[in-house]
């Protein structure tokens, strides 16, 4: 394969891969609770990064990307469906909008952070450079409020 064709399928294995899971979320957290589904998009973000940095093969490196791209997905879209039970009708655009600005400012950040790292040392630490804050998420899912039945009637 040649290389701008493997670079655009790292890119698009993720990219799939999220665009899948995010409309499965909102069902699938309300089946297996908020908590579930974030955790469980904390691991799957996790291993997926944990595979694209000790990928042996362009394999396994483009299934690290799609399994981060899952969790990806997951970590993205559920905010919003966290937010919509905690908030009030009133106040969720102001909540959206500040976890729209860390959003922002994550994938805004995330790539010069990750070149700068693949300059100075290898593109396997941008990967790498994810795990520590991703145990930290996973471990904060603990605090995340699971809705009453009908928490907000004004939805």
């Amino acid at each position: 394969m040649e290389s701008s064709s493997v670079i655009s399928w790292l890119g698009a294995s993720y990219l799939i891969a999220t665009a899948l899971i995010q409309p499965l979320c909102g069902q699938l957290s309300d089946i297996y609770t908020r908590r579930c589904c974030f955790f469980v998009g904390s691991l799957a973000f996790l291993l997926g990064n944990v595979a694209c940095t000790i990928a042996p093969s362009l394999v396994v490196l483009l299934a690290g990307r799609a399994l981060s791209g899952v969790g990806g997905g997951i970590l993205t879209i559920m905010p919003t469906i966290i937010l919509t039970d905690i908030t009030s009708q009133k106040e969720r655009g102001l909540w959206q909008g500040m976890n729209n600005i860390v959003f922002g400012l994550g994938h805004g950040m995330g790539g010069t952070f990750g070149g700068l790292m693949a300059h100075y040392w290898s593109w396997r630490t941008a990967f790498l450079s994810l795990a520590f804050p991703t145990v930290l998420l996973a471990i904060g899912t603990t605090v995340i409020p699971e809705p009453a039945k009908s928490s907000h009637p004004d939805r």
